[in-house]
């Protein structure tokens, strides 16, 4: 026995090797701070992501919606394709609507997308997912009744001196190529 306490008093005494029990303690606490981290970065990126997707689809449906004829249910489906086009992989699952004023010519997107599962579901937490919204507002309000965009044609629009295209509350867009007769 009393060569037993020697032993003992020099394990105690014995600080080599006291860094690896705090370090296995932490291990956990590191890996779960770096798995957040990394699960917020992509969130924050979806995030941004899905807002200029939404951003973009407003934008081009308020340009829509400027064309004469267009239904609400053309522009949804404008804005659907637009926000999917953008968002790639995660637009497959991107839950997208519209809504309109025509009395304020304004034009809002909605963009709801699911985020890739990360560590949370690992931890039982639900998939994240990302709610935003854009309004595009269209100025000068006059539905285009004409566009002529054609330029490798000649006289896609033709027009004299001194004529005039005429439309009742509508505009007109051409892209101008004006050649010397």
């Amino acid at each position: 026995m009393n060569f037993l306490f020697p032993a003992l008093r020099r394990f105690v005494n014995d600080r080599r090797g006291s860094i690896i029990v705090p370090a296995v303690l932490m291990l956990p606490v590191v890996i779960l701070g770096a798995g957040a981290t990394i699960d917020l970065a992509r969130l924050q990126n979806l995030r941004s992501n899905a807002q200029s997707a939404a951003d973009s689809a407003a934008l081009a449906t308020v340009r829509e919606a400027a064309l004469a004829g267009m239904t609400n249910q053309k522009l949804t489906d404008t804005a659907k394709n637009f926000a999917r086009s953008l968002l790639g992989e995660a637009g497959a699952t991107a839950e997208v609507s519209t809504s309109s004023d025509p009395k304020d010519n304004t034009v809002t997107v909605n963009v709801n997308v699911k985020g890739q599962p990360g560590l949370g579901r690992a931890l039982g937490m639900a998939d994240p997912e990302v709610a935003v919204t854009a309004t595009a507002k269209l100025v000068g309000g006059m539905k285009i009744c004409l566009l002529a965009l054609e330029t490798s044609l000649k006289k896609t629009l033709e027009a004299s001196q001194g004529a005039k295209i005429t439309g009742a509350e509508c505009s007109f867009l051409s892209l101008i190529h004006i050649s010397e007769p």
